[in-house]
């Protein structure tokens, strides 16, 4: 799987040519981030992102999370794959793998007699005196 950052991209569709031009805009809507990080940010994909951040560029682009991230899967594509979402620029049908669904243990167990209603094995405590 490959994940991409396509800050710069947007960036260049909306003639933004700088870091401190963005560090403006996401100040002008109330995102308090130092033009030291917005450049950061710029230069490198984040390996985390604030929501707060990922909504100014959100507003400033007016586009969505997967327009910012894209996520490539190395996995050949499979025409009976489930469609997860159309993207709407390319107007077509983008599949994904099926997910792995864990299989239920569906051996009898021993119940012991003193199993809290909410699992696990819960044993009384001994009391001095009894």
């Amino acid at each position: 799987m490959k994940i991409i950052w396509n800050l710069r991209v947007m960036m260049a569709q909306h003639d933004i040519r700088s870091a401190t031009e963005l560090a403006r805009q996401l100040d002008a809507r109330g995102v308090e981030i130092s033009t030291a990080q917005v450049t950061r940010i710029v230069n490198k994909m984040p390996d985390r992102i604030s929501v707060t951040v990922l909504r100014g560029l959100m507003e400033i682009f007016h586009c969505y999370p997967n327009d910012l991230i894209v996520v490539e899967h190395d996995e050949p594509e499979n025409s009976n794959a489930p469609v997860s979402r159309i993207h709407a620029d390319k107007g077509a049908a983008i599949p994904t793998a099926k997910p792995k669904t864990r299989q239920k243990n569906t051996e009898p167990r021993e119940v012991d007699n003193v199993l809290s209603l909410t699992g696990g094995k819960a044993r009384p405590m001994p009391v001095k005196g009894q």
